[in-house]
């Protein structure tokens, strides 16, 4: 119910029901669910703008999937955190967790989340100054997507947008409208 509400633009609510879901899965002993309830509601914090809320729910989302070995709920999270270190402009901080975001996901072959880390990687070493290193990435991660028979369509124009961006900035004009 939660994420329904979300996806209808109803934060406030959507979080509250949230909060009930985690109550009532701790009080059932269901740890995962229990952790998933914790990274969604970090999720939501991050989208209304509760940033340190937010990374104290993702601290707490990690501890619960490292206890119960959910290695590609816990690389996601990684991925979480890291965005939320973007939207702080914490720069260094972003980029390791990107950069660890995408070892993980990489060597758990989960591709579409993958491609994600690598955005943020390129979002971040743009944002940096780190121009060519970011095209590197983008380029990563627009192969893997145009690759994927499962592409999030909406996820690959942001990454192509983010690639123009990078292309622009390094004064690739043409090469950016072409994108």
């Amino acid at each position: 119910r939660g994420v329904l509400l979300w996806e209808m633009g109803r934060g406030s609510e959507a979080l509250a029901a949230l909060e009930e879901a985690l109550t009532i899965r701790a009080a059932a002993g269901q740890t995962m669910l229990q952790a998933q309830s914790l990274s969604n509601i970090g999720s939501a914090h991050l989208l209304l703008g509760n940033y340190p809320q937010s990374l104290t729910f993702f601290a707490q989302a990690r501890e619960l999937f490292a206890s119960l070995d959910a290695l590609v709920d816990q690389h996601v999270l990684h991925l979480d955190t890291a965005n939320a270190y973007l939207t702080l402009n914490l720069y260094t901080e972003a980029e390791a967790a990107y950069g660890e975001a995408e070892h993980l996901l990489h060597e758990a072959g989960a591709v579409p989340q993958r491609a994600r880390a690598l955005w943020g990687l390129g979002a971040v070493r743009g944002a940096q100054n780190k121009l060519k290193q970011a095209e590197d990435v983008l380029a990563t991660a627009v192969s893997l997507l145009e690759a994927s028979t499962h592409i999030p369509t909406p996820l690959l124009a942001t990454v192509l947008l983010e690639q123009a961006a990078v292309q622009a900035a390094r004064g690739k004009r043409e090469t950016a409208l072409a994108s």
